[in-house]
């Protein structure tokens, strides 16, 4: 599916306080050229029930890869939303040339009516309910909507957002606005919305990391779809995460990939430790990931890689900062971070969350 950001919980209790998301007008210039991603030989067919739509152009060797660029750059004639998160920040960056608009309509709020009060009396500071969690631009119904994409059905019909003051997950049908509520009045920490429904993993305020990946679907009890692991993000057909929720310094903590269909697990990344989050996925289900550097003050710059594979890292850019969101659609990989790139090609210097693709 669409992309979303990595450490969802830590992200959502920030943004319940109230505070702008740390993640997503002028042309920017061109820095060195980036590293960027490898040849097509490298990217894994996507399997038979993904079915995504036509891959995105291949890169060419790394050499001759901003030359290709921008000249595909010239070619091209779309809008690509984005903000900070905020209602009322969204706009679109044209391409080429990637200058900035803002839409006044981006200023939608969550409906918490009929929302249930809190389950018990709270006792200092704790959740509340936001105005919203992010911004995406809905194009199937031509308006913007008060979540990031990836709680976004595919065909933009219906989208979700969890309440973690009256517990469950609220479900929201575009059309019409009509609401109904998922989980129960269990806290749950949203992670991919679907067709099929809400993945999510349960929520403990007390501390405690709950294992597991469940899915909730309008009209049905929810349903475990894994009892082991620590889930923290899921795409069309796959959830990546880990066997345990954290580990000591040093210690090997690999990435995991659980296949949502026939729920079988494989190792995808052995050096998993290195993920500092997951930003997006490519548009068969693989992780783009960052990787901090390894010294900060002798290699400053932040890795954003596509793994592709078992162990297969593809760097697609190196920046200053890492990247917060990724998309990749029909024309490429765009990369918000400290700005905005296309195919590792630095196209805005607008910094926000992409909510959605160039159209």
């Amino acid at each position: 599916m669409r992309p979303f950001w990595g450490l969802v919980l830590v992200m959502l209790v920030a943004a319940c306080g109230g505070a702008a998301s740390p993640s997503k007008h002028a042309t920017a210039a061109r820095p060195p050229t980036p590293s960027v991603a490898p040849t097509p030989a490298e990217v894994p067919t996507p399997t038979p029930y993904q079915a995504p739509p036509t891959s995105a152009p291949a890169y060419t060797s790394p050499e001759s890869a901003s030359a290709a660029t921008y000249a595909r750059l010239a070619t091209l004639n779309c809008r690509i939303p984005i903000s900070n998160g905020q209602p009322g920040s969204g706009g679109f960056i044209s391409i080429p040339g990637g200058a900035f608009a803002s839409d006044l309509a981006s200023n939608v709020v969550l409906d918490w009516t009929g929302a249930p009060p809190p389950k018990q009396p709270q006792q200092g500071p704790g959740p509340s309910r936001p105005p919203s969690f992010g911004l995406s631009f809905d194009r199937a119904a031509g308006r913007w909507l008060p979540v990031g994409p990836t709680w976004v059905t595919p065909d933009g019909q219906s989208y979700a957002y969890p309440d973690f003051v009256g517990g469950g997950v609220r479900w929201v049908k575009v059309a019409d606005g009509s609401v109904t509520t998922l989980g129960g009045s269990n806290p749950w920490n949203l992670l991919d919305v679907e067709t099929e429904g809400a993945y999510a993993v349960r929520t403990d305020f007390t501390g405690q990391a709950p294992s597991g990946l469940w899915l909730l679907t309008p009209g049905k009890d929810p349903v475990q779809v894994i009892g082991s692991g620590y889930w923290s993000w899921v795409t069309t057909g796959f959830a990546y995460g880990y066997d345990a929720p954290s580990v000591p310094a040093g210690a090997p903590h690999p990435l995991l990939r659980f296949n949502l269909r026939d729920h079988t697990t494989v190792t995808w990344y052995q050096n998993g430790n290195q993920v500092q989050w997951v930003p997006g996925f490519d548009r068969g289900g693989a992780p783009i990931v960052v990787i901090p550097p390894a010294n900060y003050q002798y290699q400053p710059s932040f890795e954003t890689a596509l793994l592709a594979a078992p162990d297969t890292k593809n760097t697609l850019l190196k920046a200053p900062q890492g990247t917060q969101s990724a998309i990749q659609d029909a024309h490429g990989y765009w990369l918000a971070a400290d700005q905005l790139y296309f195919n590792g090609v630095p196209v805005s210097a607008v910094q926000g969350q992409l909510g959605g693709g160039c159209a």
